[in-house]
């Protein structure tokens, strides 16, 4: 993800930042958008939203702990539209890996 590689390294990064993207379809009009979405505990996300809206994404806040796979497939269910995919910086934990297949969203590889 050209976003995440963005980021500053270090430990902030590496293990408490996870950027994703989930596609979804809108019903209304059959297209599909791309959510960016980056956790809720993450120190870079305005950094993370200042660069995904200039890449054409649509944002969302992450509040608390709340993951960004997780906050991916709300960010469209707010909107109505039907998440469809979701890829991540990093390997989907377990709790992420249930919520997708509990809500028929397919897993994309870590990029």
């Amino acid at each position: 993800m050209e976003i995440y590689n963005q980021l500053p390294t270090g430990i902030s990064r590496e293990r408490f930042t996870t950027v994703s993207i989930t596609r979804a379809l809108n019903p209304n009009t059959g297209q599909t958008a791309d959510i960016l979405t980056v956790n809720g505990g993450s120190i870079y996300q305005n950094e993370v939203k200042m660069m995904a809206r200039a890449n054409g994404f649509i944002t969302t806040r992450g509040f608390g702990k709340i993951h960004a796979e997780v906050l991916g497939r709300q960010a469209a269910e707010a909107r109505g539209w039907v998440p469809l995919v979701t890829h991540s910086s990093r390997p989907h934990c377990e709790g992420c890996t249930n919520d997708l297949i509990t809500n028929s969203i397919l897993q994309g590889t870590p990029r």
